[in-house]
């Protein structure tokens, strides 16, 4: 099983915190995995706080100029190894289940051939 993972913003909260306005404390992400093999994916869904108790003001990014791939790096960050291990395990646990829920029926198995 070879899983290829993917990361989306699902939404940001902010706040602001003299001297700046609209940063980011937390982060709602959705994690997704596919496997290559057979197609089947999952994704599952977290909210990720950040620290902004030591903002840098002097490289703070403001709100209007994100870009995606710089707030999915900011969470990879904040995440510790473990707590990605519980997401992809999350992930994996899903895509069994729907394996499990899928069948492939054989033309020998039809209900109107027995």
């Amino acid at each position: 099983m070879a899983i290829t993972y993917s990361w989306h913003i699902m939404g940001m909260r902010t706040i602001n915190s003299d001297p700046v306005t609209d940063a980011v404390y937390k982060v709602e992400i959705l994690k997704r995995g596919v496997d290559s093999e057979d197609g089947v994916g999952a994704g599952v869904k977290q909210s990720v706080p950040l620290d902004i108790s030591d903002l840098d003001v002097d490289n703070f990014t403001a709100f209007s100029d994100l870009s995606q791939d710089q707030v999915i790096q900011w969470v990879q960050n904040t995440l510790t190894d473990n707590e990605e291990e519980v997401l992809n395990q999350r992930i994996l646990s899903a895509i069994q289940k729907k394996r499990q829920s899928k069948k492939i029926i054989s033309a020998s198995d039809l209900p109107w051939l027995n």
